[in-house]
């Protein structure tokens, strides 16, 4: 039983493309992807998670563990409090605290996001995602199904875990700094804004370039023969010759040496 609650859940083996103990391989969806997964997913059982994700880049399983009660649209709020997790050796769930102190912290949807939550979640209780039976929809649950839906709409495969990737990559092509968005992506580090989402494209590569290029002066027509006396030069940010110091050495005054042979 053990063993089949381990193969048949995602978030707990291994992904195969990595190997065991490898690294994961983080991508985001392209714009006109996202737009692709809004319009596959709306009205279906998941589209309350996959919007939370990709509109304020919740985990999934803090999307998991989300009630109605818990969004406020007056303000289009929610707060993080609670993660629904995967059990390693039962496969069971449970409730759970978030991943970490900094965990803790208010996701704020505006425009369609919230529109849309308004939409759902009006006059309803218990969980933003329910499953076929009613009850709350599983974090590995909500993986197949966003991978099934994928594949009906014809779209580019990635993990369900990536909605929240792409909201990280929106915000730092939009110019968020990295301390900004570790606070609102609940992350400890600042370390993991850069190992995971801060990756320099070919435009930013250019923009080096260029920027390289225009803070080199131009040191003009200087022939080869010329030669420059930095010590003439006080305005050179070069020495090159330092003066040393003599330390502590007492000098003695030479002795008058007329005067001496002068008084035999």
């Amino acid at each position: 039983m053990r063993k089949k609650a381990l193969a048949e859940n995602p978030l707990v083996r291994c992904d195969r493309s990595c190997g065991r103990g490898g690294r994961r391989r983080y991508d985001a969806f392209e714009p006109d992807e996202q737009e692709a997964i809004l319009r596959a997913f709306r009205g279906s059982d998941i589209e309350a998670g996959v919007l939370v994700m990709l509109g304020e880049g919740a985990r999934r399983e803090e999307a998991c563990a989300f009630d109605c009660e818990d969004y406020d649209p007056g303000t289009g709020s929610m707060y993080v409090e609670k993660a629904y997790v995967v059990e390693t050796r039962s496969g069971r769930c449970s409730m759970k605290g978030p991943k970490n102190e900094d965990s803790f912290h208010e996701l704020v949807f505006e425009g369609y996001v919230k529109e849309r939550l308004d939409e759902l979640l009006a006059g309803r209780e218990g969980p933003i995602m329910r499953d076929s039976r009613g009850g709350r929809m599983r974090p590995d649950k909500f993986y197949r199904r966003f991978k099934a839906g994928l594949e009906r709409a014809g779209i580019r495969y990635l993990p369900v875990g990536h909605l929240r990737h792409t909201y990280a990559t929106r915000m730092i092509r939009a110019g968020v700094d990295p301390e900004t968005l570790k606070q609102l992506m609940g992350h400890a580090k600042l370390s993991t804004i850069y190992e995971r989402y801060v990756k320099s494209g070919e435009a930013a590569k250019a923009r080096a370039r260029k920027a390289a290029a225009i803070g080199l002066p131009d040191p003009g027509n200087v022939s080869e023969g010329t030669r420059i006396n930095r010590l003439e030069n006080p305005a050179s940010p070069r020495v090159l010759h330092t003066p040393r110091k003599a330390g502590n050495i007492i000098r003695f005054p030479l002795p008058d040496v007329t005067k001496t042979i002068g008084g035999y």
